[in-house]
């Protein structure tokens, strides 16, 4: 989960509020604070419904670790029952919720296809990440009864034409071939919309959605830097970050764009 276990999330939860509650108690003291205020300063005020005490900062966080164990084990599975069946989905596609909250390592990977050689960033990647895996897939390629791998000896075979026949009885026999396939291939559609997702979409792009926010939001995320280099210096998003997906220094920048780096600043 994000590069630890569960039980060393739970055991670093445990310690980090721990200490949060003693440090609270031992601050009351030094303060000099009466009983009743400290316990308030841990347990939280009443008149508050008690979200101002060190308790419901465990509350909080025992709700991220639950939220996260959640969305990690599902990634494992989508990424599992991708790698057993990449005969269909050999790829897929990084799709972050894009607004304000959107942290950066999703704003730099959003829309991007993976994986990218050993690269291969699965969503969740930090806490209260809303990221998700969108597999890339030719619906013409997948069969009308595709055998799905769904462990390492077992598969599942989903007939799209025989319920597409079953569902439309009354009516199929006068359904011309070209009608008949059409139905089917909504039934496929659907059912991999629904199970595996929707695919891969091009205009979900963050390059649109950035340039579209307003331009306290581009200089606040970008810095005042590289906020005059994307505007003044003719440089996109993808330009202010590495092949893998980190974002590049001042100084790297520099080095790679010169000249509109001087210009840039120059306009400063």
């Amino acid at each position: 989960m994000i590069d630890k276990t569960f039980e060393q999330w739970f055991n670093q939860l445990q310690y980090r509020d721990n200490v949060n509650i003693l440090n609270s108690i031992k601050e009351g003291y030094r303060q000099g604070l009466p009983i009743d205020e400290i316990i308030s300063d841990v347990e939280g005020r009443r008149r508050l419904n008690f979200r101002d005490g060190e308790f419901n900062k465990t509350r909080n966080n025992v709700g991220t670790v639950i939220m996260s164990t959640g969305l990690a084990v599902a990634g494992l599975a989508n990424e599992l029952l991708r790698t057993k069946n990449a005969n269909y989905f050999q790829k897929w596609f990084y799709d972050a919720i894009l607004d304000s909250r959107t942290s950066q390592f999703c704003l730099r990977h959003n829309a991007r296809i993976f994986p990218e050689g050993d690269y291969n960033p699965v969503p969740p990647n930090h806490d209260h990440c809303c990221s998700s895996q969108r597999f890339i897939y030719n619906i013409n390629e997948i069969g009308n009864a595709p055998m799905v791998r769904v462990g390492e000896n077992r598969y599942i075979k989903y007939d799209f034409a025989k319920e597409a026949r079953l569902k439309n009885a009354v009516k199929w026999k006068d359904l011309s071939v070209s009608q008949k396939q059409e139905i089917i291939k909504q039934y496929k559609s659907d059912w991999i919309e629904q199970h595996i997702g929707k695919g891969y979409s091009p205009d979900a792009t963050t390059a649109k959605w950035f340039a579209s926010q307003s331009d306290e939001f581009q200089k606040v995320y970008l810095g005042n830097t590289k906020y005059k280099m994307y505007k003044d210096g003719g440089l996109d998003l993808n330009s202010f970050i590495s092949s893998n997906g980190q974002p590049l220094t001042i100084n790297e920048l520099y080095k790679l764009y010169g000249e509109q780096f001087e210009k840039s600043i120059i306009n400063y």
